[in-house]
């Protein structure tokens, strides 16, 4: 196993430990982690496995974004050609910087979620 996932993961159990304790509410605390531990999971070990190092960056992600172009027709996915061309093949673009829109997302759906508690 990747070190960076242990660490990860001891993280993960020491919030999760501090939540519950907060919580009146234990289904709340646990689909709040389940939700929150996948993404956070999934997006980095989507990362750790991309086919293009770090050090490749945006020209990395545009070769794939190219790769990915290859295997649909742009005129029956128009909004993916379109996401792919003008975001992801652009200079600058890291695939990284996707994971605290993604982790916002899911926090606020959490917050709403105890709110209505």
């Amino acid at each position: 196993m990747d070190p960076r996932l242990g660490t990860l993961r001891r993280g993960l159990q020491r919030r999760a430990d501090h939540a519950a304790a907060d919580c009146e509410e234990p289904g709340l605390v646990i689909g709040a982690e389940v939700g929150a531990h996948g993404y956070i999971y999934g997006f980095t070990l989507t990362e750790l496995t991309l086919p293009f190092s770090n050090s490749e960056g945006a020209a990395g992600v545009a070769e794939i974004a190219g790769n990915i172009l290859e295997g649909f027709r742009p005129d029956e996915y128009p909004h993916l050609a379109e996401m792919a061309v003008d975001r992801a093949m652009k200079p600058g673009y890291k695939y990284g910087d996707e994971f605290e829109y993604g982790l916002d997302l899911i926090l606020d759906g959490i917050q709403r979620a105890q709110d209505s508690v």
